[in-house]
């Protein structure tokens, strides 16, 4: 039989729970709040853009893009002909009207072009000084962006989307090459020799076959 001290043991539990008493009344740490993965939106949207395009160019430096037609002839250090007179405007296009673009070789003046006639929807063949081309027709889905003057008589451009009907390419036609015609000569063959003895494959020349037996084995 075991004996207990009731003293002790009451001592040792009053510790405990001092322990956690403490532990209960101290004061508790507070957790940092979270950050939030969200961006708050602190940038527009020309810096974003911007923030693009020079990741894009692997730079620092902002390339900025034409507006209007006066940015892009200083961009592209283009010189403006002014007094040359528009050979077509927006005042040419109707509603009804039927819009080709024609894709022509850097070799063939545009205006050689005129009084040739072109067959929609088929191949047509042109024939342009001395050489012939032909022309192939091809669908066209996409939009068509021009820069057209707006009337014959000022200099004053806008720029219209065109949606074409097909559009023409224009491709020198090669020259078929002559086909030659491979003679071949003809060899003479080589004449059947006469007088040409009968000889037997086993016992040799002028072998009278009804004297040759042969025995069956039995």
């Amino acid at each position: 039989m075991s004996v207990f001290n009731t003293e002790k043991l009451k001592t040792e539990i009053n510790t405990i729970a001092d322990k956690n008493s403490e532990k209960m009344d101290s004061p508790t740490t507070t957790s940092a709040p979270r950050r939030s993965i969200l961006k708050t939106p602190s940038t527009t949207f020309k810096e974003i853009i911007e923030a693009e395009e020079n990741n894009r160019f692997g730079n620092n430096d902002l390339v900025p893009r034409p507006h209007n037609l006066d940015e892009f002839v200083q961009k592209e250090s283009l010189n403006a002909n002014l007094e040359m007179k528009p050979t077509f405007s927006i005042e040419d296009l109707d509603e009804d009207d039927e819009v080709w673009v024609v894709d022509v070789p850097g070799t063939i003046d545009p205006l050689q072009l005129k009084g040739q006639t072109l067959q929609f929807g088929d191949k047509s063949k042109i024939k342009i000084g001395e050489d012939k081309y032909s022309a192939i027709n091809r669908s066209c889905k996409s939009n068509l962006t021009c820069v057209l003057n707006k009337d014959k008589t000022s200099h004053v451009y806008k720029t219209v989307n065109i949606k074409p009907a097909g559009s023409i390419s224009i491709r020198r036609k090669l020259t078929n090459t002559s086909k030659k015609k491979i003679e071949y000569q003809k060899t003479g063959g080589v004449p059947y020799p006469k007088n040409i003895k009968v000889r037997h494959p086993f016992f040799g020349v002028a072998v009278d076959s009804s004297s040759v037996k042969t025995e069956k084995q039995c």
